[in-house]
């Protein structure tokens, strides 16, 4: 004879699907999902006479309990732990504090708290037994300790993770720091870019008439390349020169003047053929004869110009160029010193 014995098995409060686990739900989505209300116990351990202190893995709540010995108690953590993860660290200790990845738990109740970042545990701050961790955070909005055991945040504080940009007093910063109201600074900040070129060797150029071709003056050629990355209207230069000269010949004529040009030059490569420009000149008299009285003297010209517009990414040569000017002049002017520099302006 046989018999049939059937055994019948509620899974409802608990049910296994594709190794998700769920209490009080047949649909669990994710590794353990319960749905109720449920509790936690922390692990505990006390520390040994060296005042060690080892937590198991996967532990978010851990109270170290009455030591051994005297001194601080030194807590490790024994395994891997998981991005994310939380951990609290309670010290019942009466008298040693202890110590968890660099932050200090006072005894008799202290407690710290721990967030697992990057490969480490990183502290969200400390205080009595009875505290918890408050995270006050917003999208976009910088975090900061607002207290001791709390995380705020600050609309003036903004962070572009989009266009990596900080943003102080603007939600809508345009530059990688950008920075609404005062700033002051104290110590040494560069941005831009400064360069000179000077000599005292003579130069001869021959008196002619008015006008031939623009002679470079020599040792005056300074270069810049335009760093900033925002636009063309963001970065230019400022360029001053001067030059001395003396009119060391007589005169063809009567009356006679030995006058001259001096003028800035510019263009996109160090033989000025590229996009040349003249961006400024002035005159200068070295020279006078008059009857029979022929006078030769030394005299100076000085010329500066603000350089705007100058497109990011390009060199741009600069230097100072002499033309004769003269009536009756025969001759040569003498160049002696001259000198050209050039900063940068940023906007």
């Amino acid at each position: 004879m046989k018999a049939l014995m059937f055994i019948f098995v509620n899974l409802t409060p608990f049910l296994v699907v594709a190794q998700n686990v769920g209490v009080g739900t047949a649909t669990p989505e994710v590794r353990l999902d319960i749905d109720g209300a449920y509790a936690t116990k922390p692990a505990a351990g006390a520390p040994d006479a060296s005042q060690q202190v080892a937590i198991p893995n996967n532990i978010s709540a851990f109270v170290v309990q009455e030591g051994a010995g005297v001194g601080d108690i030194q807590v490790g953590y024994t395994g891997p732990a998981s991005e994310g993860q939380y951990l609290t660290i309670l010290n019942t200790d009466a008298n040693d504090t202890a110590a968890f990845a660099g932050v200090r738990v006072p005894p008799a109740g202290g407690t710290a708290r721990f967030i697992y970042l990057n490969g480490a545990w990183r502290s969200l701050g400390n205080g009595a037994a009875s505290s918890a961790p408050v995270l006050d955070g917003e999208p976009t909005r910088i975090a900061f300790w607002a207290a001791t055991d709390s995380l705020g945040h600050d609309a003036n504080l903004y962070w572009d993770n989009t266009g990596k940009r900080l943003g102080v007093g603007t939600d809508a910063p345009a530059h990688t720091a950008h920075i609404v109201g005062d700033v002051r600074m104290e110590g040494d900040f560069v941005n831009q870019e400064v360069a000179t070129n000077s000599s005292d060797v003579a130069q001869s150029v021959a008196c002619t008439a008015c006008c031939g071709t623009w002679v470079p003056i020599n040792n005056t050629t300074i270069s810049v390349t335009i760093p900033d990355g925002n636009g063309v209207n963001n970065s230019g230069v400022f360029v001053s020169g001067f030059m001395r000269c003396f009119y060391a010949s007589g005169f063809s004529s009567n009356p006679g003047i030995g006058g001259a040009f001096l003028a800035l030059e510019r263009a996109e490569d160090p033989s000025f053929t590229t996009n040349y420009a003249l961006l400024n000149y002035t005159a200068v008299v070295a020279g006078m004869r008059f009857g029979t009285v022929t006078a030769g003297f030394g005299t100076g010209g000085a010329i500066s110009h603000t350089d705007l517009n100058l497109v990011a990414g390009q060199t741009y040569y600069y230097r100072l160029a002499f033309i004769s000017n003269c009536v009756g002049g025969a001759g040569n002017f003498e160049i002696n010193n001259r000198s050209l520099s050039l900063l940068q302006i940023k906007r």
